[in-house]
């Protein structure tokens, strides 16, 4: 596999640099990269992959664009709110640079599409926002042998590193096993600095190229952890637990029920205003966060509390 002359003439400012020349430009082309997610942290890192000239890019994600995905997603734009993710981030990714190849997967990894999903690939980026699918991204990609660059926000950090490179330490030797549901706020939940998925994807785009052309020191057994307030990083050294089981097989990671032991029934807004018109008393609890609240006020509140408080204010709380 050669390089055409157009694709020379890209790819230019790579080429030049004697640890990359032509040889290793050629080993990007035929590199295949997945990844998991085209959300914040997708967007950077898809678009300097593509840049770059990955030959091949995988995207699999089964969301849609929402206006609230802009303020970070910056491979979406408003024509594409409303439409598959990841057929928003090929488009983009193929004007950018119409050499390379996109695959689209617009479905949700899971247990029973990981192994035949991820097996195509030399390397997976994860690019999601849970911790079932980074424990499944893990574990399939120790029993396929393959590296996984990891990144992660939340509010005003980030943290990357390597997993699974040349028998390096795995996920599950830095978080053995998943926290409680109510421990992981969301994004979604307690919000993210936008410019930070920019600054750790990219870095993660950066991890898969020097996985790719064997350069450098890859993040493999540290954890890189920045904190854009202060303009500050750490990295933390990271071990294999030899002690751990080796993954046999598949399961679907579940988190902890913090709110486990107490019965929950959902009740649709349609049948809660047809109770209320039947005289219906009830305690009401507005779980919101403040932010939410301010945006709008609901009738029948006895009570507010953030969702990730109830646990340890549920004693308090009308118990009849």
């Amino acid at each position: 596999m050669n390089l055409s002359s157009a694709e020379t003439e890209r790819y230019l400012r790579h080429i030049l640099l004697p640890e990359v020349g032509e040889a290793g430009q050629v080993k990007l082309k035929r590199a295949r990269v997945l990844c998991v997610g085209a959300g914040g942290l997708g967007s950077p890192a898809l678009l300097y992959l593509a840049a770059a000239g990955v030959g091949h890019i995988g995207i699999i994600d089964d969301d849609v664009v929402d206006i609230t995905n802009l303020q970070r997603q910056i491979i979406h734009d408003m024509d594409a709110v409303g439409t598959p993710k990841v057929e928003s981030a090929r488009d983009r990714m193929l004007a950018l640079n119409p050499e390379i190849e996109v695959t689209t997967y617009p479905n949700r990894l899971g247990v029973d599409n990981a192994m035949a999903t991820l097996g195509g690939y030399d390397v997976i980026l994860d690019g999601t926002d849970n911790l079932p699918t980074r424990y499944l991204i893990d574990d399939a990609c120790a029993l396929l042998g393959k590296p996984w660059v990891y990144g992660a926000v939340l509010r005003f950090e980030g943290q990357v590193s390597v997993f699974g490179w040349e028998r390096g330490p795995r996920y599950r030797d830095l978080f053995p096993s998943p926290p409680p549901a109510a421990a992981v706020p969301s994004c979604a939940e307690s919000g993210v600095l936008g410019v930070l998925p920019g600054i750790i994807g990219a870095l993660q785009a950066t991890e898969v190229l020097k996985l790719i052309l064997g350069l450098g020191n890859p993040l493999s057994g540290r954890l890189w952890i920045y904190d854009a307030l202060n303009a500050e990083s750490t990295t933390l050294q990271l071990t294999a637990d030899t002690k751990r089981p080796p993954i046999q097989t598949l399961i679907a990671v579940e988190l902890p029920d913090a709110c486990a032991g107490h019965t929950i029934h959902a009740l649709s807004p349609q049948r809660a205003r047809e109770r209320l018109a039947q005289g219906w008393n009830a305690c009401w609890i507005d779980v919101r966060s403040p932010v939410e609240v301010s945006q709008g006020q609901l009738p029948h509140i006895a009570h507010t509390h953030a969702h990730d408080t109830v646990p340890r204010i549920a004693h308090t709380l009308p118990q009849d």
